[in-house]
């Protein structure tokens, strides 16, 4: 079966899914796709080779759904630090793109 990809707006039903208690209108519609489009550029400048412009993996549009979430979330609880499984599904990302270059 090949991989699936998914597009921006599939990735904003899941940062929507994911936050849980707002049903966004159209100007938190874009608040979230701006925090998407953040998610994505914080996620190349960590090193991770991502485009959703290509259609991305379902495995990165998680990470970048789970970033866009807590980059919504923060400006509710500003001291909130990451969360620690978003830390480390970033740090696995980008271990496992490195051993597929050295490889």
């Amino acid at each position: 079966m090949a991989n699936k990809t998914l597009t921006r707006g599939e990735i904003l039903q899941m940062v929507v899914f994911d936050l849980g208690y707002i049903q966004p209108d159209d100007a938190t519609k874009d608040r979230l796709m701006i925090d998407i489009d953040a998610a994505e550029r914080f996620l190349q400048e960590t090193g991770i080779a991502v485009s959703i412009d290509d259609g991305v993996e379902v495995n990165d549009a998680q990470i970048i759904a789970m970033y866009a979430a807590y980059l919504f979330e923060r400006r509710r609880m500003p001291d909130n630090p990451m969360p620690r499984m978003l830390q480390w599904h970033i740090h696995n990302r980008l271990l496992a793109q490195k051993m597929k270059e050295t490889t």
